[in-house]
């Protein structure tokens, strides 16, 4: 469906929602011309350092579902840019009273 939706929008940001992390998450962003690369937490805390190489490709990196502050903190300091969660007023509390 992706590469469909891109053939008739390519101006269109384009994400991949992921249970489990491809093989290769890059190879995979490129062929399906991704802006994200989304992946579950778990699957996420089995390969941390694929942020780092997703980054490197252009690729944003948003992860699901995290609902406590603690891991928000480690995300954030892998680098994500972005979380999605049940807690979308707390996570902006949090997110505005962090130091950068």
């Amino acid at each position: 469906h992706l590469r469909y939706v891109h053939e008739l929008a390519p101006e269109l940001p384009l994400g991949l929602l992921r249970d489990t992390l491809d093989a290769d998450p890059v190879a995979v962003a490129e062929d399906l011309h991704l802006a994200s690369y989304n992946p579950s937490d778990r699957a996420l805390s089995s390969r941390p350092g694929i942020i780092g190489d997703l980054h490197a490709a252009g690729v944003a990196v948003n992860v699901w579902t995290v609902d406590t502050p603690a891991r928000w903190k480690a995300l954030d300091a892998l680098g994500v840019d972005g979380i999605i969660t049940n807690r979308p007023t707390e996570l902006g509390g949090w997110s505005s009273g962090r130091v950068s």
